[in-house]
């Protein structure tokens, strides 16, 4: 994992291959992030369904 303050002291110093590297490094955090958070979203979508289902044959039994 990439420590931000770490990584913005050693930028200025950082060759053009390094900095390629890092770039490559962050996207792909962000897609695993983006994965992970659709996901959740996915499972929270399906969670959701669930209580509104109990609730509705709660009310109703």
């Amino acid at each position: 994992m990439l420590n931000r303050q770490d990584l913005e002291q050693k930028l200025p110093a950082m060759t053009q291959a390094q900095l390629i590297d890092t770039v490559r490094s962050c996207l792909d955090m962000i897609e695993r992030l983006e994965n992970d958070l659709s996901a959740g979203s996915r499972k929270l979508e399906e969670m959701t369904a669930l209580v509104r289902k109990l609730s509705e044959a709660k009310s109703v039994g």
